[in-house]
């Protein structure tokens, strides 16, 4: 899944680029130790990713509207970044600053709409994994990625699972979060 923080041993910026510099920024964060602010690094890279979001020069993939729901085939848009952070980022502000991590972690999603606004919205295990499986995927369908789905959290009733799926998907299309394409056939 993307993970925004990245590390790197130097401490000089190595882009000229203005935009660029957030995220050297945030693996510099990456590298520093903070007793007081265990938090620090994965808090850039959330407050990163919505400029990150903003600023990306890509387009939203092609999208088959007419594809079907469970046979067509999900992938996860560019414009959609789903994060998994330790700590509460979404939350740490003057008023709120943990000094121990959650028992889970936070799981969001950032996504940028057609008018350019990014949203954030927190997510469910179940549908973090979903767009785990739906990254990169060019031949799955999302039956094939529900089942799976399935499978890995012991729901043994899979067509339940299907049924109770639907509007989610039919959601995650009509955001952008995921594309479709008709399967070949």
């Amino acid at each position: 899944m993307r993970c925004g923080i990245a590390s790197s041993p130097s401490t000089a910026a190595q882009t000229p680029l203005f935009p660029r510099l957030g995220l050297e920024f945030v693996a510099f964060l990456a590298n520093v130790e903070d007793p007081s602010r265990p938090w620090l690094a994965e808090l850039a890279d959330y407050e990163w990713a919505e400029l990150g979001l903003q600023l990306a020069e890509t387009a939203a993939p092609p999208h088959d509207r007419a594809a079907d729901l469970l046979e067509g085939i999900p992938t996860l848009s560019p414009l959609a970044w789903p994060r998994a952070y330790r700590w509460s980022v979404h939350r740490i502000g003057p008023g709120f600053q943990p000094a121990v991590p959650p028992a889970q972690p936070t799981l969001l999603l950032l996504r940028r709409d057609a008018d350019g606004r990014v949203h954030f919205s927190q997510l469910s295990p179940l549908l973090y994994r979903l767009l785990e499986l739906a990254d990169g995927n060019t031949a799955r369908s999302a039956r094939a990625l529900l089942s799976q789905l399935a499978a890995d959290a012991g729901q043994h009733d899979s067509a339940a699972f299907l049924r109770e799926a639907l509007p989610m998907l039919a959601r995650l299309r009509e955001e952008g979060v995921l594309a479709w394409r008709a399967a070949a056939g």
